[in-house]
């Protein structure tokens, strides 16, 4: 069975000239200067509101290459913005583009409604990290990654994008060896810590929040998740 991906109008480099795509404007680099058509904009296509660690880390990424921000994490983690930040890195036309087409975009076998992708690891496990909700009109509840290739099973990755790739920064230096690498990794590391710091966000894997959310749900489910649900207290 199948774990493959979907996307939608992906732009190609052998496709001739570019087609006619709505304008996206990112409000420079930022995030206090963000546009509120920006938010508007992604909030009417991919029906949930973007939270601001979405924009810091497009900010961040930007320091770390101007040209490409959604490659910028790419050489040293193997991690690559995809999913709304497409639509930032201006990659694909959407123009004449269905209401599905953006709710399916980078969207994976396995993955269940509440699961919103914005990153892509290797192509091999189909790794994959995202917002997960709760509730649409709400706030993720924390960040999760899954390997499509490998199982269903959804893994919390702290609150919020700079706790996910925190962790898989982590990761990927314990496995390096060579110690270039591990000294570009560090400096990586240190530069995530302190755009982390100044934004107030948690490093955490599992922060209070997610502990917190761990003791409402109501029923298990297949990818480890669970459901969280409000109940009617006259209900038994």
């Amino acid at each position: 069975m199948s774990s493959a991906t979907w996307q939608f109008g992906e732009k190609s480099k052998k496709s001739g000239p570019p087609r006619k795509k709505a304008k996206i404007d990112d409000g420079g680099g930022d995030s206090r200067t963000r546009t509120a058509e920006l938010h508007d904009d992604l909030k009417a296509k991919f029906k949930v509101d973007l939270p601001d660690d979405f924009y810091q880390l497009w900010d961040f990424c930007k320091t770390l290459d101007a040209e490409n921000p959604a490659g910028a994490l790419d050489s040293a983690l193997g991690l690559e913005l995809v999913g709304p930040y497409d639509l930032l890195a201006d990659r694909v036309v959407t123009e004449g583009a269905q209401e599905a087409d953006f709710l399916l975009h980078w969207r994976y076998f396995y993955d269940p409604p509440e699961f919103l992708t914005v990153m892509k690891g290797d192509d091999e496990t189909l790794h994959h990290i995202g917002y997960f909700r709760d509730e649409p009109n709400k706030k993720p509840v924390f960040v999760a990654s899954n390997h499509a290739q490998k199982n269903y099973t959804i893994s919390p990755q702290g609150d919020n994008l700079f706790a996910a790739v925190k962790l898989h920064l982590n990761k990927v230096l314990k496995q390096t060896k060579d110690k270039k690498k591990k000294e570009e990794l560090n400096k990586l590391s240190a530069k995530l810590e302190q755009q982390a710091k100044e934004g107030g966000y948690s490093l955490e894997e599992q922060p209070a929040s997610f502990k917190a959310r761990r003791k409402k749900m109501v029923t298990p489910t297949f990818h480890g998740a669970g459901i969280v649900v409000p109940l009617d207290s006259n209900e038994g």
